[in-house]
């Protein structure tokens, strides 16, 4: 699954690529790709044990807060958590209902952004979601 994205007419944007790559390119383009994944697997397992009866929507709530605020806590100069962007990319006050927001944001020493989507019970990422650039 590949998805080409032209930049938006005026503006400087590069053309972006999103698609699937192997575990080794993840590690070489995206370094904390392991430890968010790692940190969100801890965080849905202690809250699923601790929470039997919660629905998935407010357990899947709480996995994304724990997960966000145990990388937050981390201070990474390059990360940024529930990060939120308008149409045109600038940033956003977060809760704004006009926000696009990205779980967790990591600007990698070659200035690639990688961008984790946590992502719990039967949900997943869909093609044609909003993309801003």
């Amino acid at each position: 699954m590949r998805y080409h994205f032209e930049p938006y007419a005026g503006k400087d944007y590069p053309l972006a690529w999103v698609g699937r790559v192997d575990q080794a390119t993840l590690d070489q383009e995206c370094p904390l790709n392991r430890e968010v994944q790692a940190t969100t697997d801890e965080a849905a397992k202690r809250l699923k044990a601790l929470n039997p009866l919660l629905d998935n929507t407010r357990l899947g709530s709480m996995i994304h807060l724990d997960a966000g605020r145990t990388i937050l806590a981390r201070m990474y100069p390059n990360v940024k958590v529930e990060f939120s962007l308008n149409d045109d990319g600038e940033e956003l006050k977060y809760g704004r209902l006009d926000a696009i927001r990205l779980d967790i944001y990591e600007l990698t020493r070659k200035n690639m952004v990688c961008i984790y989507d946590i992502k719990t019970g039967n949900t997943y990422l869909e093609p044609g979601g909003h993309c801003v650039w």
